[in-house]
């Protein structure tokens, strides 16, 4: 079961900023290395990647998702719409 209010008052916690996004994909690349090679990464430092423009907007594109999923969740219209803009980004 989705506690979608925990998810809100997460997501209220959390400031979107350059910063978190290139912080994000720094921790996944740190996490899971064999994702890098899906962005042609894998040769990147992780730690360079919080200053690589291209990773800052990425990261900022795929919060933005995850930020409004709690928020459209229990609308069907909404949530199917957010779920395919999602898709069509990948």
């Amino acid at each position: 079961m989705v506690k979608v209010e925990c998810l809100k008052n997460h997501t209220k916690q959390c400031k979107m900023s350059k910063d978190v996004a290139g912080e994000y994909y720094k921790q996944l690349f740190k996490m899971h290395k064999n994702l890098a090679k899906y962005y042609d990464a894998e040769d990147i430092d992780p730690d360079a990647i919080p200053r690589s423009q291209k990773f800052v907007m990425y990261g900022m594109r795929e919060l933005q998702y995850f930020f409004k999923l709690p928020h459209v969740y229990g609308d069907d219209r909404k949530w199917k719409s957010a779920l395919s803009a999602f898709k069509d980004h990948y």
